[in-house]
């Protein structure tokens, strides 16, 4: 994978600008792609063996575990089984959907849209490290080239630029100015 082609300090060395995209072989986005894929086939298939995902109660533990948890719930919710059944099969629901509806150009902006609810959602409440943004980061890899090229290209033209009449020399009364801006 060339990931030194764009919007990199190697692009920036060779090109003199890390703004360029330039074609570049599918298979390893596909390669990404197909393991995200795969990190939820294998997620759903691993709750879909325990006992508490199928009953409906596996979301209620980590947020009832102090060191788990970034500020307390309460306790109406923490201890809540409707809750629990909501955010544990909705988890499942959305785990299972995503590596089936993430490859459909129509479903996949809705599918990955629930994905990123769903990580910031454990990111906000549980301590889990990187992984959330981790995978948030790996729904980049399902946005078409097209319009990640329109997004860097919106960022770059909204980017400031330096001010360049504080670079230019101060003008002098009575002294004509340069069509460049400097003293003639």
């Amino acid at each position: 994978s060339p990931a030194g082609a764009a919007l990199s300090v190697d692009c920036l060395r060779r090109e003199g600008t890390v703004w360029r995209f330039p074609p570049r072989p599918v298979w390893p986005l596909r390669l990404v792609q197909l393991q995200v894929t795969l990190m939820y086939v294998a997620a759903v298939g691993h709750k879909l063996r325990g006992t508490t995902w199928l009953a409906g109660t596996a979301a209620s533990y980590p947020v009832r575990i102090p060191d788990m948890v970034r500020f307390t719930l309460p306790s109406a919710v923490a201890g809540s089984v409707p809750v629990a059944h909501v955010l544990t099969w909705g988890t499942l629901a959305i785990e299972a959907a995503i590596p089936v509806l993430v490859w459909n150009r129509r479903t996949r902006p809705w599918v990955l849209g629930l994905g990123v609810v769903l990580h910031l959602g454990i990111d906000l409440t549980l301590r889990a490290g990187l992984f959330s943004w981790v995978v948030l980061v790996s729904y980049l890899d399902f946005v078409p080239p097209e319009t990640m090229t329109t997004w860097f290209e919106r960022c770059r033209a909204a980017r400031p630029r330096p001010a360049r009449a504080a670079l230019a020399e101060p003008s002098v009364p009575g002294r004509p100015r340069s069509p460049g801006g400097g003293p003639s």
